[in-house]
């Protein structure tokens, strides 16, 4: 989702003519919080259709959320992603736009 205007025009596409019944985005998009204020606007359109957005849990790479993989956790996390949704959900904090939604 680095072109907010074409993920847009995605949705609208896929809603309308693939009559998809909702999404799936990632916990953080290119390393960033999906609470960011550049993604404001794929939540307003999914509240705009009322549909759901699920979100898959993700590790970050960078930043005060990263989880450094050592060795020894490679088969730990092939069971699950753990570290990606435990600090996706503790993360989720409200925020001005999502009140308005």
């Amino acid at each position: 989702m680095n072109d907010m205007d074409a993920a847009l025009k995605e949705i609208d596409r896929t809603i309308i003519q693939l009559r998809f019944r909702g999404i799936q985005i990632t916990s953080n998009i290119m390393d960033k919080e999906i609470d960011s204020p550049e993604f404001e606007p794929l939540f307003e359109k999914m509240n705009y259709y009322n549909l759901p957005i699920f979100i898959h849990p993700r590790t970050m790479k960078t930043g005060p959320r990263a989880f450094r993989q050592k060795p020894e956790d490679i088969a730990k996390t092939m069971w699950g992603t753990g570290p990606g949704t435990s600090s996706t959900g503790s993360s989720r904090r409200p925020s001005a736009w999502s009140d308005r939604l």
